[in-house]
Parts: C-alpha cells; structure tokens; sequence
C-alpha cells in the first residue's frame, strides 16, 4: 500500500525539520530580604531587674520597651505621631515611669505594663536665678531631661531651660546659654543629686538648686561655648561628672576637682547610691569605683567587649552592673562588680 508509505514519510520529515524549542530560562533569583532597619538606644532605665529602653527606629519615630532580666522585649509603646521622647526615669517606689516628650509633657506610664496613667504638662511660676538679665515667659518648650529625688518628686528640664520642681509648681530660669537651648539627649546639662538638681547655667558655671535655699556654685567657673552640648550626671554623695567635648570627665564636688581620661564621652551615669560612675565613649565603656574617691584616684575597669557598637546610653547599678545601650539598637549588661569591698 503505497500511499500510506508515502504519508509516513512526509510525517518523518518534517518532524525531522522541525526547530527544537530551547530550555526555558532560569526564573529570577528572589530579591534577598531587606536588612533589619537599623535603631538607636537613646536613654536607659532600670528597676527590679527590668531594664526600659528608649529606641530611635529608622523612620524617626521613638519607642519605649520594656525588657526583662534576660533583656527579652516584654512591652512596647509608640510615642504620638510627631512627638519625639528623649529620656525616662523610675520614681523611688516603683510605680511610675516617667518620661520626657517633646511636645512639653512627661508621661506617667506604668512600669509593669507601659499603659498610660496620666500625662503631666510642665508649667510652674518662673523665679528668677541671681545674674540673670531678665525672665522670658517663654521657657518651656520640649521637655529635654527629668530624674526623681530620693523622696519622689519629679525634677524636669525644657529646651528652654525652665528647670522645674513638679510637687511646688516652681521653676527656674536655668538657661544653660545667654542664646541656645538645652541640646537633646540624655539629661544634657542637667542632673537630680538628692533632692537638689545640678545643671550648667549660663554655659559658665555649675549650680545646685534646691527650692527654699539659695543657689549655689559648684567648683570653678569653667566658661563654656554657648550651645555646646555637655553631657553631666550628678550623685547624691554630692560628685558631679561633667563632659564638654574635651578628653576628659572631670569629677566636682565642692571645691575638689578631678579629672578622667575619657574621649569623645556620649553617656555618663552614677550609680543610684554614687559608689560606681560609668563613662560611655565612642570605643569603650568604664566602670569607675567610687567608693575611696576622697582617699586615692578611683579605679577604672573596661567593661565593653573589643569591637561593640559605639555606646548611645548608658546606667550602672549599686552592684557594678553596667548595662549599655549602642547605636545599632543592642541593649547588653555585665556582670556585677566581684572585686573585694575595698578598705577606705
């Protein structure tokens, strides 16, 4: 049968002729993740063990989190769009955190939880501070630091420099400079030391201020750049720390004054009852036992491990725990002082 012969062979052919289809492409490799969006430990806290932490995330806005003995997050709260929260502190008997926004208030939050218990707004009569050129009505502005005294009251700074006592709606012209404002950040020219606060006023001095008594001046007069942003920390035992852009941290109280090798210093903290002082700087954190300051130089331990993120905060505790807060958002603790009690 030839014709069935003849179509098979036309068949063969031109499956022969037929183009061969390529491979089908690759499909594209999946865009890797996205890196986690870098964050900012701004100002630290802690209280039985919990440790709250304000953080700067990438797209500006400020959050508290609260973190346990693990330094596991156990809470978060987000601040009001467009308010910024600078610092926070925990009141002597455990019930409120405070914590300072720019929008002029504090909020009073509960440490457990950081649910809200009311929000506080910074106003008082302003008292005029000796050498001052006049009052301005006008101090307010964003709340820039705040700390309790031993006894619970609350102590707050503005832009401005309205330094207020909260319990007598009273407070001071406290301007740090004849023409700039408090810089941001952690307690910047500002300090609760007992029931008084200490901050650099008129950028020439240091002054402890207790409501009822006169102002006082501490140490020399250290003629300080308007607008610099010092960093200062105050101890109830009386010892003032203070860092103004130099390689050192000079340690006031009174009359003494001392000095501590410390570049490019970004925190400063006493421990709560001022037996430790840790230095924050750009490469290193320190622990400076204090407790034989008035008898020899205090002895320095470096607690930060070779090549940490720079450290943005910093606390200590009364047991030599520093817990360090850097700028790529990592909150790390160390472990307590075991040194012998020293012999003073």
């Amino acid at each position: 049968m030839p014709a069935p012969r003849l179509a098979l062979a036309v068949l063969a052919a031109v499956a022969v002729a037929a183009p061969v289809a390529a491979d089908p492409a690759p499909a594209p490799a999946p865009a890797p993740a996205p890196a986690p969006a870098p964050e900012r430990i701004r100002a630290l806290a802690t209280d039985r063990g919990r440790v709250f932490a304000i953080v700067q995330l990438a797209a500006g806005r400020t959050v508290i989190r609260a973190l346990d003995g693990k330094l596991h997050p156990t809470a978060q709260l987000a601040a009001p769009a467009g308010v910024t929260l600078y610092t926070l502190a925990v009141s002597p008997d455990h019930r409120d955190l405070a914590v300072a926004r720019s929008d002029g208030a504090i909020w009073i939050l509960d440490p457990a939880t950081l649910h809200e218990r009311r929000t506080v707004h910074v106003t008082g009569k302003i008292v005029e501070l000796p050498g001052a050129t006049g009052v301005s009505e006008d101090l307010f502005g964003e709340v820039r630091g705040l700390g309790y005294t031993p006894t619970g009251k609350l102590v707050s700074i503005s832009e401005y420099g309205a330094l207020c006592f909260a319990d007598k709606a009273i407070c001071y012209d406290a301007m740090p400079s004849s023409t700039g404002v408090i810089p941001a950040g952690q307690l910047a020219s500002f300090g609760v030391a007992g029931e008084r606060a200490v901050f650099a006023w008129r950028a020439s001095k240091l002054v402890v201020l207790q409501p009822g008594t006169a102002p006082v001046a501490l140490g020399r007069d250290f003629k300080l750049p308007d607008n610099l942003a010092e960093v200062l920390a105050a101890a109830p035992t009386g010892w003032v720390a203070l860092s103004y852009m130099t390689n050192t941290v000079d340690l006031l109280k009174a009359d003494v004054q001392l000095q501590l090798p410390a570049p490019r210093v970004a925190a400063l903290a006493f421990s709560p009852s001022g037996r430790y002082l840790a230095i924050a700087t750009r490469d290193e954190v320190e622990r400076y036992d204090l407790r034989c300051i008035d008898q020899a130089p205090p002895p320095m331990q470096t607690v930060s491990p070779a090549g940490a993120p720079a450290a943005t905060a910093v606390i200590v505790t009364d047991r030599g725990v520093v817990i360090t807060g850097d700028a790529a958002g990592h909150v790390t603790t160390t472990a307590a002082d075991d040194a012998p009690t020293p012999k003073c």
